[in-house]
């Protein structure tokens, strides 16, 4: 009879944690050292564990969700975070979040905390620790507004993105993608968009070059009309490490050069683009003005009057777009 041979059995993450600790403490017998009494009965000797160092070994944490990922400054409340090789042990930090008691391990996928937000607002770390620890950049935003995420359902008029809640990505290496939000922006509030750029695996990082490809789609975001959806105006890179606002009217751009520049900020677009560091487009209702921040810092002010309110598209060549958020600040 032909045997089957069966899988071996696989240990979960929290198993082997404790085998690890078991490890540590053990206490290695040689029955072949001479210096053992004749009925073999071991004499004290400790040898050292690093002989058997690293036949266990847990991969460090992995984190997929944090939930929410949004969160009032100064409030206290629950976090659900998720994702892989979690440990009964394991600790968590949230930048800007104080930990209520202890970590509450649900599985090797799960992990509950209760947290209480400080007063700075911002983007912030979360740190895994299960014996090797994990830093997750920009995870949580600590803002004192209303966030609103996009959901796969609500982008529309998508030519070539591959989208999911809250992400776009390229879908053909190079091409022009776009695809438009139907959120009204409300110019009566300040408010941000926020997205996080990242070259896309499909093409190379992105240069000057590309922002110029497809009219500047290698990073663009306009902003439409709510009447009839034409573009207001637009941001994108237009000079080696220049982020400057076109106005637009109707499909015919102002300026004899085809396009007219109402205001200019450096960025370095190939330190910051090609990285996931969140971008910021902040209107100040007051001011009648946008800014432009890349991870927190204000690289570019844009005086504009918004004639009605806006919706958003978003336009790539070679940019992946994560984490897409409209804020209604309240301040």
């Amino acid at each position: 009879m032909i045997g089957v041979k069966k899988k071996p059995k696989q240990l979960d993450i929290s198993t082997l944690a404790l085998l690890n600790a078991e490890v540590a403490d053990a206490t290695l017998v040689d029955t072949t050292d001479p210096r053992f009494t004749n009925d073999r009965t071991p004499l004290a000797h400790n040898h050292s564990t690093s002989d058997i160092t690293g036949l266990v070994s847990v991969p460090a944490p992995y984190l997929e969700d944090l939930i929410p990922d949004s969160y009032l400054p100064s409030t206290t409340g629950n976090f659900v975070i998720t994702g892989s090789f979690f440990t009964p042990t394991m600790t968590v930090v949230i930048e800007g979040v104080t930990i209520n008691g202890n970590v509450i391990f649900i599985s090797d996928n799960e992990v509950h905390v209760n947290g209480t937000s400080g007063a700075t607002v911002g983007e912030m770390d979360v740190t895994l620790n299960n014996g090797v620890e994990a830093i997750f950049p920009n995870r949580l935003l600590i803002v004192l507004g209303t966030v609103f995420k996009p959901k796969l359902a609500d982008f529309t008029n998508v030519t070539r993105y591959t989208q999911t809640d809250s992400t776009l990505e390229l879908s053909v290496a190079t091409s022009y993608h776009s695809a438009e939000w139907l959120k009204t922006c409300d110019i009566t509030k300040d408010f941000e968009i926020r997205v996080n750029y990242k070259s896309s695996p499909l093409a190379s990082a992105f240069t000057y070059n590309d922002g110029r490809l497809n009219g500047g789609a290698g990073l663009r975001l306009d902003l439409l009309k709510v009447s009839d959806s034409s573009s207001e105006f637009y941001f994108r890179s237009q000079a080696p490490n220049i982020l400057k606002v076109y106005k637009t009217v109707g499909a015919v751009f102002q300026g004899n050069t085809g396009v007219l520049s109402i205001g200019s900020g450096s960025v370095n677009a190939n330190q910051h683009y090609n990285q996931d560091i969140p971008v910021i487009y902040r209107w100040d209702k007051t001011l009648l003005e946008f800014r432009v921040y890349f991870n927190g810092d204000l690289k570019g002010t844009f005086p504009y009057v918004l004639p009605e309110n806006v919706t958003m598209q978003f336009s790539s060549s070679h940019l992946d777009s994560f984490d897409i958020k409209y804020i209604e600040l309240a301040v």
